[in-house]
């Protein structure tokens, strides 16, 4: 994803026409869309203020940018099969956990945890993984 327009999230919705299977949608400052796979996660692209946020899954993860080439780069990333999500749900405890996978294995380069209500059951753990753009 290169040279981009001055808005983000037309960018975006330009380069998701060449995917007409993906559904997204529209929403107050930016861009939601669904999981392009079985077993994939929601990726969000949103303007706060003079920043961007990416967002995947439902599980709390976000990193914030200033420059919006990063934040579509990242989106892009998101979509890729080097990515993965990782969402652990513990008493106390929510974590969501973004993999990259090299030629050594996947390894963790982005973590956001919550502190929450203790729930039943003990830990769950669930990973996601989009398969969008291969390589």
């Amino acid at each position: 994803m290169t040279n981009y327009p001055n808005d983000p999230v037309s960018a975006l919705v330009g380069k998701l026409s060449r995917y007409p299977q993906v559904s997204h949608r529209l929403v107050a400052n930016g861009c939601e869309v669904d999981p392009p796979n079985e077993g994939g996660f929601k990726v969000g692209l949103y303007r706060n203020n003079d920043r961007w946020v990416v967002s995947f899954g439902e599980g709390g993860f976000h990193e914030e940018f200033a420059d919006p080439t990063d934040a579509l780069e990242f989106v892009a990333f998101g979509f890729s099969d080097r990515c993965r999500l990782r969402e652990v749900t513990a008493p106390l405890v929510q974590r969501s956990v973004v993999e990259r996978r090299d030629e050594t294995g996947w390894s963790a380069i982005y973590e956001v945890g919550t502190l929450w209500w203790p729930i039943p059951g003990g830990n769950r753990e669930r990973v996601f993984q989009n398969r969008l753009i291969e390589g």
